[in-house]
């Protein structure tokens, strides 16, 4: 497993070496934000660990850049002292898939390592989908319903993959709140906001709708009459 680590502070960085690499890992290192777009430009990784406050491009603005320029669905884990919800929230809502606070355990980083890799690889069995006339190109990140490209945020974009993936049944709220955010859940209304910025996409401005709601239970995505 190879990962980018994007840190600007060499002992931590340094430490972070000294307790993956002798369990298998490949690291790379990169010191600021803008070495670390390059590296992750022209190699591919399994995951990227990016601090959030970095001089000369901060970790949120990487990951957004990672996520919009460079269409890359990399899995990030953000490290950072900044403890506040918004924050959190912040990263996450820019297509972080999870947050750890500094200081923690290196076993902690591991975990996360191993949880966010897991929740990503469900999506990844297949680098293209076709969903009726929805077509989802995960190479590119590119969205189509029918000839018309569809601009999705990284959670609405994150989602749609998922029920993509699990086609042939009901995807339950509890496994899209666990493939976004891991266990750290935020309030009750975020994944309503999120559902509905994709239904605001993908359904809104054609006749039929593709998203549809199992009351109490999930979504499920197809034709309403193959539900």
């Amino acid at each position: 497993m190879k990962l980018l680590l994007i840190e600007d502070h060499a002992n931590l960085a340094q430490n972070i070496f000294e307790y993956f690499e002798p369990k298998g890992y490949l690291l790379d290192w990169a010191r600021n934000g803008l070495h670390g777009m390059e590296l992750a430009k022209n190699q591919p990784y399994d995951l990227i660990i990016l601090d959030v406050v970095m001089p000369k491009l901060d970790g949120f603005s990487v990951c957004n850049k990672i996520r919009n320029e460079l269409a890359l669905d990399t899995p990030i884990i953000f490290l950072t002292a900044k403890s506040q919800l918004v924050d959190k929230v912040t990263g996450l809502d820019l297509g972080g898939d999870d947050y750890l606070v500094k200081p923690f355990q290196l076993r902690e980083l591991e975990s996360r390592v191993k949880s966010v890799i897991r929740r990503y690889q469900k999506t990844e069995s297949q680098s293209s989908l076709v969903i009726e006339d929805l077509t989802i190109d995960k190479d590119t990140r590119q969205v189509l319903r029918g000839n018309q490209a569809l601009t999705l945020p990284p959670i609405a974009y994150k989602i749609l993959c998922l029920l993509a993936a699990n086609r042939h049944r009901i995807t339950t709220f509890r496994e899209i709140e666990d493939h976004i955010w891991g266990e750290d859940v935020p309030e009750s209304s975020s994944l309503r906001t999120h559902v509905h910025t994709l239904r605001t996409a993908v359904d809104k401005p054609f006749k039929t709708a593709l998203i549809h709601t199992v009351p109490r239970v999930g979504l499920k995505i197809g034709r309403d009459d193959k539900i």
